[in-house]
């Protein structure tokens, strides 16, 4: 059995950073709010629910309390089953209700009720013809639920409260100044650059910019026409005749910028968000004097009873959690599809021929310049290395029976773990001396497979794990995937890993059986999701309304650029 433990945080970012300083004349984006909609949007979380107002805890369809930082607790005092088994079985029904919930869309009124009742506001113009390309999709389609995919708006959003063109200004300053940078502009078609041409649904691969005309697309930055760039392009090029042709002819033209870099670009405070979001579904834009530097009061992930992730977005909320706030690269940026990694298929072999029964993860020491400015020692991959070869002291370990005892550390590492980078020191200053720290510090391990590794992890190579039935140990941001169905959650500082595999493990000296049966479960329903629904259309219908978005985002008449139907 081979479980693969990934923790990272991916991203391919549109960057976008803004700051308003104009008050222009209001407009309406919240004409398709129904009469009884409150006026506090409900987004869509993996514990759907009602919060209780005292204690800030939810109970959810599946009868587990959840807390307001997304996690269940478990004490021995007040036991009623075991933790893991109870969110494994809120996870299938979750499931049933999320199935049950796509099979209720039959219109794109459906799909527009669905949008406002989980975003409080509109959709952006063309809405209906993403709709119609979701159905136009051999079954099954991709969900035609913009509460299933909120990456496609809920970022979007906050900049809404600031005017198209400052925000173009922006781009403009970063394809003209920064290196990792591409932009996309849409023109009408014949007038984009050669080798963009690209009919209704015909695929576009990097080499055919040599032979095609020009089509509806110029590429322009640093990064134009690189691998990554080149990447977007096969992604989105088939379907942009699809899309309205008034977003191809407008004046100041639609510009998209993308960062092919691997880490993210911005990151606003919790109340200036929050303030941004209801001014831009008010239709207003924002007037700022000062920013609030105050997080909210101090907690942490509680010590004195287990717990374990029930909604990831909640559980890595900083604002909840400060202590944090070291621990994730979490950030405003708007997120597209990578498609690092995407094609690329891995062999099938069933659970019981799975020789390995450790977690697993190899990677280097990518993902952020090590020099003795940065905290690189904070990083997701040396945090995990160093968790992952640390054989001192003990470990309060929940076993699967519901009791908890002390066991050596090294015992669970040597048994439970193979976990470190390899490689050797990279992206580090050889100048200040970081490079040589690191190399004594970490004791590097040796390369294996690709097929069992991941340095940069974009997430794109998410998929390739999910597909080799596996079960894949993932701080994630993908909403559509449920926690302890398709994926194994894990917290920001690791601490829940010896618990969940000890659950599915059992004992480490073998006298109370583990939960491989479950295991195994999760792993199916894991592959089953990359062959349903993260295949190359479903991330095209994910791009498709995202463009929307930024369509209206970047439209000086925003309400021009709202659905109208």
């Amino acid at each position: 059995m081979a479980r693969y433990l990934r923790i990272y945080i991916a991203v391919a970012a549109i960057a976008l950073l803004a700051a308003a300083h104009y008050l222009l004349q209001p407009f309406s984006l919240t004409r398709h709010r129904r009469a009884t909609a409150s006026s506090r949007t409900q987004s869509y979380s993996s514990s759907p629910g009602v919060f209780d107002e005292e204690d800030g805890q939810l109970i959810d369809s599946s009868g587990l309390v959840v807390d307001e930082k997304g996690l269940v607790s478990y004490s021995q005092d007040n036991a009623t089953g075991h933790p893991i088994e109870m969110l494994i079985e809120r996870g299938r029904k979750l499931a049933e209700e999320m199935d049950s919930k796509i099979a209720s869309v039959t219109s794109v009124k459906d799909s527009v009720m669905d949008y406002v009742t989980a975003f409080g506001m509109g959709p952006p113009r063309g809405f209906e013809a993403w709709y119609a390309y979701t159905q136009s999709v051999p079954a099954p389609h991709p969900p035609p639920l913009p509460s299933l995919i909120p990456l496609a708006h809920r970022p979007v959003l906050p900049f809404l409260s600031h005017p198209a063109a400052l925000l173009r200004e922006r781009v403009e300053k970063l394809r003209e100044t920064d290196e990792f940078i591409f932009t996309l502009t849409f023109v009408p078609d014949g007038q984009g650059d050669r080798g963009t041409a690209c009919k209704t649904n015909e695929e576009w691969h990097a080499e055919d910019w040599r032979v095609r005309d020009n089509g509806r697309v110029l590429v322009r930055g640093a990064a134009a026409w690189s691998w990554r760039c080149n990447n977007t392009l096969t992604l989105l090029l088939p379907f942009l005749p699809l899309m309205p042709e008034e977003m191809f002819i407008q004046t100041p033209p639609v510009e998209l910028a993308f960062s092919v870099d691997d880490g993210p670009r911005g990151m606003i405070h919790n109340t200036f968000r929050e303030r941004s979001e209801a001014l831009a579904r008010a239709g207003r834009y924002l007037v700022l004097n000062d920013l609030i530097d105050d997080l909210s009061a101090e907690s942490q992930y509680g010590e004195e009873s287990k717990t374990f992730i029930a909604d990831f977005d909640k559980s890595v909320d900083y604002c909840m959690n400060p202590d944090l706030m070291n621990l994730t690269k979490w950030n405003s940026d708007l997120v597209g599809v990578p498609l690092d990694g995407v094609f690329e298929t891995v062999k099938f072999i069933p659970w019981e021929e799975k020789k390995n029964s450790k977690a697993f993860w190899r990677g280097t020491a990518t993902g952020l310049f090590h020099d003795k400015f940065s905290a690189w020692r904070q990083s997701q991959r040396e945090r995990l290395h160093w968790f992952g070869t640390n054989t001192t002291g003990t470990v309060p370990l929940l076993l699967p029976d519901g009791s908890i005892k002390d066991w050596d550390r090294a015992n669970l590492v040597d048994k439970w773990l193979d976990v470190g980078l390899s490689g050797g020191p990279t992206q580090c200053n050889v100048e200040d001396g970081t490079c040589a720290v690191m190399a004594e510090e970490i004791d590097f391990k040796d390369r294996v497979n690709k097929q069992e590794s991941l340095n940069n992890g974009w997430s794109s190579r998410f998929r390739r794990l999910l597909q080799g039935n596996n079960v894949v140990f993932k701080s994630t941001l993908y909403d559509m995937l449920i926690p302890w169905y398709h994926y194994v959650p894990t917290k920001l500082d690791y601490s829940d890993i010896f618990d969940t595999l000890a659950f599915f493990q059992g004992s480490p000296d073998g006298r109370i059986p583990g939960r491989d049966d479950l295991a195994k479960e999760i792993a199916a329903h894991a592959y089953e999701f990359v062959q349903e629904r993260w295949r190359e259309e479903d991330m095209r219908s994910f791009m498709y309304l995202l463009l929307l978005e930024y369509w209206r985002l970047m439209s000086d008449d925003r309400k021009a650029t709202s659905y109208q139907g």
